[in-house]
């Protein structure tokens, strides 16, 4: 009897031993499955992520948005599409490049004045607490610090509209993942044209000229297409 239960014991341990590579081989395939899963889910995730983030360019459908005006009025920016072209300038008080521009760009919101629509979006101060010099020869610019709170950029906005006396719609920037100018771009100012199907025409720092150029194009352009 024992030595029949010692036969069987050393067969068995012989089986397990043979048993032990293909058990092995099999933990290893298990392995690497489950890290090629990953591999690919996190890729998907990153490139899904990076997509999302993603800075639009010229061609490409804008990306559409929602922000209040300084009277606390919404503006969306898909509800132009099929009305009219939008341009949209992200600027500040403290930004010499949009107070160098602020002149042209006022003699061309009022001459196209129904046929497009101009909105600034004040965002962050360019150079907050920093003297500087305007670009126009009309003395220097406001030292101001940085806005702590949505309600002091509102406020911050508003006052720019009355003393530059701006006849452009100013919208209000929000921080963080809210904000339009970080969707549009990593430039702290730029100028936006967005057609009149909702595709962008035109990114970065426009000069007044070639933009009132490109808004006329626009607009012969959609009257052909009518």
């Amino acid at each position: 009897m024992v030595t029949s239960v010692h036969g069987a014991g050393h067969r068995a341990s012989r089986c397990t031993r043979r048993q032990r590579p293909f058990l092995l081989c099999l933990v290893v395939v298990i392995v690497c499955l489950a890290s090629a899963c990953l591999t690919i889910l996190v890729f998907r995730s990153g490139a899904s992520a990076t997509r999302s983030r993603a800075k639009p360019v010229v061609g490409e459908r804008a990306p559409d948005f929602a922000l209040k005006d300084v009277q606390g009025r919404e503006f969306r920016l898909s509800d132009r599409t099929g009305q009219t072209p939008v341009v949209i300038e992200f600027g500040s008080y403290t930004c010499p490049y949009c107070i160098a521009t602020l002149e042209p760009m006022k003699s061309l919101a009022r001459k196209y004045n129904g046929k497009v629509e101009f909105v600034i979006v004040y965002c962050k101060e360019a150079h907050p607490g920093m003297k500087m010099k305007s670009m126009t020869g009309h003395g220097d610019l406001p030292v101001l610090e940085q806005t702590n709170s949505f309600q002091e950029r509102v406020e911050r906005a508003a006052r720019f509209g009355r003393e530059m006396k701006i006849p452009q719609r100013i919208l209000v920037d929000e921080d963080g993942e809210n904000s339009i100018q970080e969707m549009y771009s990593d430039l702290p100012n730029q100028t936006i044209v967005v057609d009149v199907n909702g595709v962008v025409r035109s990114m970065g720092s426009t000069d007044p000229r070639n933009l009132d150029l490109l808004l006329r194009e626009s607009l012969s352009q959609a009257a052909r297409d009518q």
